[in-house]
């Protein structure tokens, strides 16, 4: 007989599973609480994640430390682990989340600043991102086709297949069932290679035979998308610049003026 809940009822919550890393808590000195509070007004007047005037926080790198010495010692930190300071698209809560790691566990967590009445601590909590971190990549560099072993057919070195000649990708209202039965040997063959990988899949010009994101590099870019792409990460870092030069000088004018 399976169970029933009347409406209205409450579920239960799950408790959730605290990792040893968010058992760690190094409290500020008073001269850092100070400079905290400076720092973390001048942030929200703002109006910009915390983590993009990390930079100004001139008590941030001595409480980091004091965190990853416990945090090595007691063993769930290794000694060149570092932290990320560029997921705050991806934090559900950028005003206070710092910098981001992402473990092995594929799970972020980030740095933030609790504050009570017994004072202000720096600890580690779960970042709830929009989508689990990808497994780290089994491939090598050395493994990579360049455009022209590509062109000329060479398999993958990740698997073995080819990245040419499967079933063409078309939306499931537009398939015949020839198709449908072609699509469904492929992904029954990328399956059997690849059963409990977790990553995403890649193939050429959305069709062909799919590869593993993990197992599989990445096809190279052709003579025409590496041009594109040169040209939009020297956009992209310049306007970086640009906006850098911007915060540094909001940044400035916010702070107050002496008494």
């Amino acid at each position: 007989m399976s169970a029933t809940r009347r409406i209205g009822t409450p579920r239960p919550r799950k408790r959730r599973i605290r990792s040893p890393l968010e058992r760690i808590a190094i409290p500020l000195t008073p001269a850092e609480v100070t400079e905290y509070a400076a720092w973390r007004e001048r942030q929200q007047s703002l109006g910009v994640p915390a983590l993009h005037v990390l930079r100004f926080a001139t008590w941030y790198g001595p409480a980091v430390s004091r965190w990853v010495t416990l945090a090595v010692e007691a063993g769930f930190w290794g000694e060149q682990e570092q932290w990320d300071d560029g997921r705050d698209n991806y934090c559900r809560r950028p005003d206070v989340g710092l910098a981001h790691r992402t473990g092995d566990d594929r799970l972020t967590v980030h740095l933030e600043v609790e504050e009570d009445a017994s004072g202000a601590r720096l600890v580690v909590r779960y970042c709830r991102i929009a989508a689990p971190a990808m497994p780290p990549p089994r491939w090598t560099d050395a493994q990579r086709l360049s455009f022209e072993e590509l062109v000329s057919g060479v398999a993958c070195r990740g698997c073995g297949r080819g990245c040419s000649g499967g079933p063409e990708w078309k939306p499931l209202m537009q398939r015949d069932p020839e198709d449908q039965v072609a699509l469904d040997a492929e992904d029954a063959a990328f399956k059997q290679l690849h059963p409990d990988c977790g990553a995403t899949r890649w193939s050429i010009s959305g069709g062909g035979v799919t590869h593993c994101s993990v197992c599989c590099p990445p096809p190279p870019f052709g003579p025409d998308q590496t041009r594109h792409i040169a040209r939009l990460l020297v956009e992209a870092a310049t306007a970086a610049a640009v906006r850098d030069q911007d915060l540094e000088r909001r940044w400035l004018e916010a702070a107050p003026v002496p008494g």
